[in-house]
């Protein structure tokens, strides 16, 4: 007949004892309460299962041969009912093939009986050292994915992931730094608005800045600013690149094609969506603003507003996408159209403005 010592230690850790030996148990049962566990026993193995979902052990010390039961046989339910418990295998006999089999089953481990008290200590320390490790690991990553669901609210996913690894810096509290920002506008949203369904518009937008927000960290930027039918996003947060200029036109140019094909293949049932495009470089504040009660990282500045002016300005131009000087000169494009020198409203001087 089976018996089952069940042990519990200060730390919680739980520890069941399956053997058909008395002696054994009394062994390791004096032994362990030494140690500082708690102990119980239970005769039948036939209550396992039982024992299993109410004591939940951390760790189970097996015998290979339970009477008429083989405890290689019992490994699947044990894994099933406690998938994190460590299982040390127990027998006199400790052939490969015996050893290798039990493991293929599911143990954690293997013990040569007769046992040595100590060495059942070790083990059982080293399984829950291993518990503790592999519940640390969850941790790590559990806290680590929240880390990556709140980076990507601010950047793209790629340098959410630099940042993680920690090779870039971000420092969230705010700093001054050369960057190209883009604004993106829905120019005929109102009229849309008027003509459609509210429950279809707002699922047509939702679709739209979906749409435009995976273009941006296609095109390596990060979205910081969800505004009505449009967006702020970013080329250059948290680590200016020499590239930030171009891939903010590249990003608009790319978005331009994409309602162009909407548009020609007739998918707004309003008729066809007129967009506009603003994109400036310079430097500006990027941190948090706000109180306790509600804090948001944005970025401030005139290059900020300039952008905004030139977005505004794309239906006066008739120009869907609109830069300034510095982010053309930038990015070293030369397919651009000058069109017109002018003064913004907010900016000393006229700004020159191209057409991509």
């Amino acid at each position: 007949m089976a018996q089952l010592v069940a042990v519990r230690m200060e730390s919680f850790a739980r520890v069941l004892v399956v053997d058909d030996d008395p002696d054994y148990c009394i062994l390791i049962q004096s032994f362990l309460e030494k140690r500082g566990y708690a102990v119980s026993s239970l005769l039948e193995y036939k209550e396992l299962a039982n024992r299993l979902q109410t004591f939940r052990p951390d760790a189970v010390l097996l015998d290979l041969n339970l009477g008429d039961e083989s405890g290689i046989n019992l490994l699947p339910s044990i894994r099933n009912l406690c998938p994190d418990a460590g299982i040390v295998m127990m027998s006199a006999s400790k052939s490969p093939d015996l050893v290798f089999h039990a493991l293929f089953e599911g143990a954690s481990d293997f013990l040569e009986k007769p046992l040595l008290p100590p060495e059942v200590d070790l083990r059982i320390r080293g399984i829950l050292k291993k518990r503790d490790f592999r519940n640390g690991i969850r941790e790590a990553t559990a806290a680590l994915e929240k880390d990556k669901r709140m980076l990507l609210r601010y950047f793209s996913r790629e340098t959410a992931e630099e940042i993680l690894s920690g090779r870039l810096n971000a420092d969230m509290k705010g700093s001054h730094i050369d960057i190209s920002i883009m604004f993106f506008s829905i120019k005929n949203a109102g009229v849309l608005l008027r003509t459609m369904d509210p429950a279809a518009f707002a699922a047509f937008l939702n679709q739209a800045i979906a749409d435009v927000i995976d273009l941006v960290s296609a095109n390596h930027g990060s979205v910081n600013k969800l505004n009505g039918a449009g967006l702020l996003a970013t080329f250059g947060l948290p680590v200016p690149r020499a590239t930030d200029s171009l891939n903010a036109i590249s990003c608009a140019r790319n978005i331009r094609d994409h309602f162009q094909v909407a548009n020609d293949a007739g998918i707004y049932e309003s008729g066809s969506l007129e967009i506009g495009l603003g994109i400036a470089s310079g430097l500006v504040f990027a941190g948090n603003i706000g109180s306790v009660r509600r804090m948001e990282y944005t970025v401030i500045g005139d290059t900020a507003n300039l952008a905004s002016r030139l977005d505004a300005l794309c239906g006066e131009s008739k120009g869907d996408i609109l830069c300034d000087r510095r982010t053309v000169e930038r990015s070293g494009l030369k397919d651009v159209t000058r069109i017109a020198d002018r003064t913004i409203r907010g900016r000393k001087g006229e700004v020159v403005i191209y057409r991509v």
